[in-house]
């Protein structure tokens, strides 16, 4: 009987449950659960209402386990997006930059203008001490004098050890 209204059974119930791959799916357990009875079954008055009823329990308790599988991977998101760590500064850091930002234009306002130009050629632009001796017409141990002096004054200021190192540029050695 289930093979002769298969057609019939799987109509009624995509029309119930809103998609006809839902019915498939859940005409298709209803067949293994009856196959797995083996014909214990004891006498059915309405066959067809029978087939069908299963067939929508079937389909009910598979959208419940879908649903608790979503929710289990749903809560499982959540906990991993709240473990994670928030990467972005917090209002106490943001003010602790904008003090020290503050600072540091301070001080550079204190530095002679070449030793600030120099400077921030080096640190904003990535120039080299070689390309700044060119620049201004300076040895390179001059250059390394002014970096050093520029750092040593903003370490001074902000009460911290080297903040910023400019480590003289190695030396080229010629090769025989």
């Amino acid at each position: 009987m289930f093979v002769d209204e298969y057609d019939e059974l799987r109509r009624r119930l995509a029309v119930r449950l809103g998609s006809a791959d839902a019915a498939g799916d859940a005409l298709q357990d209803t067949f293994l659960q009856l196959a797995r009875e083996g014909g214990r079954v004891e006498t059915i008055h309405n066959p067809k209402g029978y087939l069908f009823r299963m067939a929508m329990n079937v389909a009910n308790s598979r959208r419940r386990t879908e649903r608790r599988r979503l929710s289990i991977v749903e809560t499982q998101a959540i906990e991993a997006a709240l473990e994670t760590p928030d990467d972005r500064p917090g209002p106490a850091e943001v003010a602790e930059a904008r003090s020290d930002l503050q600072l540091l234009r301070k001080v550079l306002d204190e530095m002679p203008q070449r030793r600030r130009e120099m400077f921030l050629a080096a640190l904003v632009d990535g120039a080299s001490h070689r390309d700044l001796a060119e620049r201004y017409g300076l040895s390179m141990r001059m250059i390394q004098i002014e970096m050093k002096k520029a750092g040593d004054l903003i370490a001074e200021r902000f009460g911290r050890a080297k903040i910023i190192h400019f480590a003289p540029e190695p030396r080229e050695t010629s090769k025989s």
